[in-house]
């Protein structure tokens, strides 16, 4: 299982979580079954809404779950059409709770009514 979570910060395990999946500086891909964690920029930050693109980059690195505290409606539904399922992370601070709440089936999935309008929507 490989989980992906948007970051603030690249410090390993004690990353801080990005508020919103699209906008996110870097992304950290993790392989649940072997503990390989890599942490990544997004060539893509600065973007008008909707239009962001680490979906591919996902989609290139066999990306099965997002774990996040906020996403658009369009990167929601690109996600959903690759089979990539989306979790909300809200409440959790750094990528160590962010994966440890996962792994305990802690989290719910997200849904199209969770989906934010526009940026900075938290």
């Amino acid at each position: 299982m490989i989980v992906a979570v948007p970051l603030e910060t690249s410090k390993g395990l004690d990353s801080q979580i990005c508020e919103h999946f699209g906008s996110a500086p870097l992304y950290a891909v993790c392989n649940m079954d072997s503990g390989r964690l890599r942490i990544m920029e997004n060539s893509n930050s600065t973007h008008e809404h909707g239009q962001c693109n680490p979906v591919d980059v996902f989609a290139q690195n066999s990306v099965d779950a997002v774990l996040c505290k906020g996403i658009g409606g369009r990167a929601l539904i690109k996600l959903k059409m690759l089979d990539i399922e989306v979790f909300v992370a809200g409440g959790l601070s750094t990528l160590s709770e962010a994966l440890e709440s996962y792994k305990k089936g802690l989290m719910r999935r997200v849904e199209s009514e969770d989906a934010c309008q526009a940026h900075d929507c938290h």
